[in-house]
């Protein structure tokens, strides 16, 4: 079963380079949309909601977009977008696509599936193969995940795609474009 699904995800990894752009175009859009990675908290303090969640990192803050901008992407609604500013400074953009939620049918998981390929096809059409690629070893095992990054000079694109098999059935996707310099600096050990 896993190398069914390896092998589906390579086929439509694949079947988009022939279209695909490169990996410099990430740096060159340098974020998402409207939203450039650098812009000043200022830019968007109108359009935001400041969250509960607490950085370990000095002065960042994670604001919830309330804006009009975004509403869909490749096709699917957008549910959410979450954006990180550190010392005033957009660091990084979080996009979470609606969910396929509270369904307990058959249907769900290639649903489900469906939208992992055309998300995947999407971003390799605008960015090429990803660099850097997890996919879960067995898809009966609670929540499995697929993660996929894109990763630019400036830029760090991650996609993750997860299933929440307990209770009623749902997949949540989430795209997140970052500074590489910030991103780099965050998650460093500490020893």
């Amino acid at each position: 079963m896993h190398k069914i699904h390896s092998l589906i995800l390579l086929f439509f990894l694949f079947s988009t380079i022939a279209n695909s752009q490169s990996i410099e175009d990430l740096d060159k859009k340098n974020g998402f949309n409207q939203f450039q990675l650098g812009d000043s908290y200022t830019k968007w303090q109108s359009d935001l909601k400041l969250t509960q969640f607490e950085y370990h990192i000095p002065n960042a803050k994670l604001y919830f977009y309330t804006g009009k901008c975004c509403q869909d992407l490749f096709g699917f609604k957008v549910e959410g977008i979450f954006m990180t500013f550190q010392n005033d400074k957009l660091v990084e953009i979080n996009i979470n696509l609606d969910r396929e939620r509270q369904r307990q049918d058959s249907q769900i998981l290639v649903d489900c599936q469906s939208k992992l390929k055309r998300v995947i096809n999407s971003l390799v059409a605008l960015y090429g193969i990803p660099q850097s690629g997890q996919e879960p070893k067995d898809l009966q095992k609670k929540d499995p995940t697929y993660i996929l990054a894109w990763i630019g000079k400036k830029a760090i694109l991650k996609l993750e795609h997860s299933y929440v098999l307990s209770g009623n059935f749902e997949c949540k996707t989430e795209i997140t474009v970052s500074d590489w310099t910030w991103k780099e600096e965050t998650y460093k050990p500490e020893f």
